[in-house]
């Protein structure tokens, strides 16, 4: 329901939104016949720049501030509430639970409801008989997994992002660190979409409680996407990662500095991350500039690389003393591998050193200059694995301990 050439909406539709406002029955509801509201299509302008960016940095305070939010979702809309099994599915495949600004609105409301044919239901009304039906169901031996899979999705941009998003708030209080917002967003964001890829940050932003004033301020530059700068500039207000997010299978960012970090938290699949190890909440990695070059700075075990050659393809068997290595380059999303060079040191970055056949461990592999002892530039990610047979060794390798501390641009 928007008008992307101006700031107007048919009086039908007006007054059909109108009405349904009207009949909520949110909590503290006063005598008055008509109740205000706020929908962007008539309240964000759309033909003056500088008043848009005002609203849009708003945006948190202004669904904050809402008394209730009502979600108007076509697929919704034409059915009357079905039971509540087929209910929960609904709401989680519905298309307002799938777009990107949708998400901020369902964290912020104090009261969501969801309009169908016969009406508009409370979700926390609709959590509660969920909860009782599962009850019920357990209590003749029925259990059923798929709806508490779907409720987690139907209650994740409501209770798993609230929790989150208090913790940000209280971070001072629980001495806790902005990296705890971001993860959660990973998982949040993952279903989401957006024709403005640009936005996304924005989102997230007031989301975690940063000031998108100057994500909203950087200037269009040829040849450089405006989302992606965007993205830079939002992980420097973050500051901080787990370590082991360096794993991740997201498409990554290209520019130097922060080849190690997603492009984008829209569109990504469950594995794409790597888990979070629960030691990883005093042992993150600190994202900060270094001379002109940003990096993330971590301890990890890794194996430093002897002299290579151009004809090293995507497997690499490496010897250290009496073990050898498999190594297993994986491509970026393109299909695409690196280069070796034979100017370059290549090291490679892992979460353990495999001492069992079985065992290995993903790892990115770093390259640097060999005359220049300075931080890795991320090339891709990697498997490894202990050999037990004595297969050709391609290059030698130093295994670092487990402390080594690297900076990863």
């Amino acid at each position: 329901m928007g008008n992307p050439t101006g700031n107007s909406l048919p009086k039908c539709q007006l007054a059909r939104i109108q009405q349904m406002i009207d009949e909520l029955d949110f909590p503290d509801r006063g005598s008055d016949k008509h109740i205000s509201f706020w929908i962007d299509t008539l309240c964000i302008p759309i033909n003056n720049p500088h008043e848009r960016k005002l609203c849009i940095a708003k945006m948190a305070n202004i669904y904050a501030q809402a008394t209730a939010v009502l979600v108007l979702d076509s697929g919704l809309e034409i059915i009357s509430a079905p039971p509540v099994a087929e209910r929960c599915i609904r709401i989680l495949q519905c298309s307002w639970q799938r777009r990107l600004w949708t998400f901020q609105e369902g964290i912020l409301a104090k009261e969501l409801y969801h309009r169908f044919k016969d009406g508009s239901y409370r979700m926390g009304d609709f959590q509660t008989e969920r909860d009782m039906y599962q009850k019920k169901l357990r209590s003749r031996g029925k259990y059923i997994s798929f709806l508490g899979v779907n409720a987690a999705g139907v209650d994740a941009c409501i209770s798993f992002a609230r929790f989150t998003q208090m913790h940000i708030k209280l971070r001072v209080l629980f001495n806790d660190s902005p990296w705890k917002g971001y993860v959660p967003l990973i998982e949040a964001l993952r279903y989401r979409t957006t024709s403005r890829e640009s936005d996304e940050t924005l989102c997230a932003a007031t989301i975690l409680s940063i000031d998108p004033t100057e994500l909203l301020e950087l200037p269009e530059k040829a040849g450089r996407n405006l989302a992606e700068r965007r993205m830079e500039l939002f992980l420097q207000y973050i500051g901080q990662f787990p370590r082991s997010l360096i794993f991740n299978r997201f498409p990554r960012l290209q520019r130097d500095g922060f080849r190690w970090a997603p492009r984008s938290l829209m569109g990504s699949h469950p594995n794409d991350i790597s888990d979070i190890e629960e030691e990883e909440k005093e042992n993150y990695a600190t994202f900060y500039k270094s001379g002109h070059c940003f990096q993330l700075g971590l301890r990890y075990p890794g194996i430093k690389l002897g002299p290579v050659t151009s004809h090293f393809g995507t497997r690499v068997i490496l010897i250290n003393g009496e073990n050898r290595y498999n190594v297993e380059l994986s491509p970026d999303e393109k299909g695409s591998y690196p280069c070796w060079g034979k100017n370059f040191q290549y090291c490679l970055v892992m979460k353990r050193i495999p001492t069992e056949p079985e065992g290995g461990s993903v790892a990115i592999l770093g390259s640097r200059f060999k005359w220049e002892d300075v931080d890795l530039r991320y090339e891709c990610r990697a498997w490894v694995e202990l050999l037990t047979s004595k297969e050709k060794a391609d290059v030698c390798g130093e295994v670092l301990p487990e402390e080594t501390y690297w900076g990863i641009k």
